[in-house]
């Protein structure tokens, strides 16, 4: 989350707004934009890469009402900014972000980049918006807040970091031998680990913060 420079902040419509890119979110969006506006969350830039009407369709009463902006977004599919390996700053993720620095970054005082299956919550009280009156905006460049998984995201990256572990011997063992190994691995050391970290877990109590995975990926993968 960043403070967005321009004007005066105290000229800006905004407190805080999300900047999201939405793509096939139709059934669960309104879920999303009520629990954020309950906790805060004043405005959102919705970057809507939908092609048909569903989305566009969930997201109007919210547009009327004044909280949402959408922005159609759907002009890049299938071309070489839709790829999967386009270059950093050259695809139509980034592109939604600088849309919103160059277009909107007037109207709001801080911004975060938020996914729209991700809940921003508070650890204390009942907003989100208390934490940052704390923060001078002049004086703090960014905000950075610690990350939850929840889903089947945390399993594939276990199994992403296997062939890290088993790869300077695979070749030197059966198929059987491999697939043993990782359900032995998956249970006695890469489970624990995120158990310690996640839910309250020991390395949690030591005061150790996991961003997106990053310190149970390398910890088990032993980078």
């Amino acid at each position: 989350m960043a403070p967005v420079e321009g004007s005066s902040m105290n000229k800006r419509e905004h407190f805080l707004a999300f900047v999201t890119r939405i793509k096939h979110e139709a059934p669960y969006i309104r879920e999303w934009l009520e629990y954020h506006l309950l906790v805060g969350v004043e405005h959102f830039f919705l970057y809507d890469m939908d092609e048909g009407s569903t989305q566009a369709e969930a997201l109007e009463p919210y547009v009327e009402a004044g909280a949402v902006t959408r922005i159609p977004w759907s002009h890049f599919e299938g071309t070489r900014l839709d790829r999967k390996r386009a270059r950093f700053r050259h695809n139509k993720s980034s592109l939604a972000h600088r849309h919103f620095a160059l277009n909107f970054r007037d109207r709001v005082c801080w911004a975060q980049k938020i996914d729209g299956d991700e809940f921003l919550y508070p650890l204390a009280g009942n907003d989100v918006v208390g934490p940052l009156q704390a923060y001078d905006p002049k004086r703090v460049r960014a905000v950075r807040f610690p990350r939850f998984n929840f889903g089947t995201e945390t399993l594939v990256e276990g199994i992403d970091i296997m062939p890290l572990v088993i790869g300077a011997f695979v070749e030197r063992m059966k198929f059987l031998a491999v697939m043993l190994f990782s359900a032995l691995w998956l249970i006695v050391v890469y489970l624990p680990i995120c158990h310690m970290q996640w839910g309250g877990g020991w390395f949690a109590s030591q005061g150790v913060m996991d961003f997106a995975g990053g310190i149970v990926v390398h910890i088990t993968a032993g980078v």
